[in-house]
């Protein structure tokens, strides 16, 4: 079973939630008790996973290529 990067963001942020962390980042203004920074944290959560999956397809493609040489 894999697990992506979506189901272990909403992990985390279910275990923040029940026990009242808020996560806030300074730099990159990100605050997740606000819902804008709720929002923020999903998309990022989203690209993320995208990438990985990118990554994977990319790699898959190339091991394919090198089995058919």
């Amino acid at each position: 079973m894999t697990i992506t990067w979506n189901q272990t963001f909403t992990w985390i942020d279910g275990t923040f939630y029940d026990r009242d962390i808020i996560y806030i980042s300074v730099q990159n203004n990100i605050n997740t008790s606000t819902s804008m920074g709720k929002f923020f944290f999903t998309i990022m959560s989203a690209f993320a996973e995208m990438e990985a999956e990118l990554i994977r397809e990319r790699v898959l493609s190339c091991l394919d290529a090198a089995k058919a040489k």
